[in-house]
């Protein structure tokens, strides 16, 4: 297959987080991650290497309104 997955997991209740699938080829490692200031959406950074370039990626998940997250949209958009 030639691929991996590196993740970050929620620590505050199962479910959620934030992952990277990349092949092995690449040397990948998380520099940060956590939950915006106003709980509004989760993330996580990782530095992504090769022979011939360094790059920095970015994933957001913004959980769906729900009784346990009732943080609007708009929220999340004005941030």
């Amino acid at each position: 297959m030639g691929y991996k997955i590196l993740e970050h997991t929620r620590s505050d209740r199962r479910g959620g987080g934030t992952a990277i699938v990349y092949h092995e080829s690449l040397d990948v490692k998380k520099f940060d991650a956590g939950i915006s200031a106003r709980h509004s959406y989760e993330f996580s950074e990782w530095l992504v290497k090769s022979d011939s370039y360094i790059s920095c990626i970015a994933i957001i998940y913004r959980p769906p309104y729900s009784e346990r997250h009732p943080v609007q949209f708009s929220l999340f958009i004005s941030l």
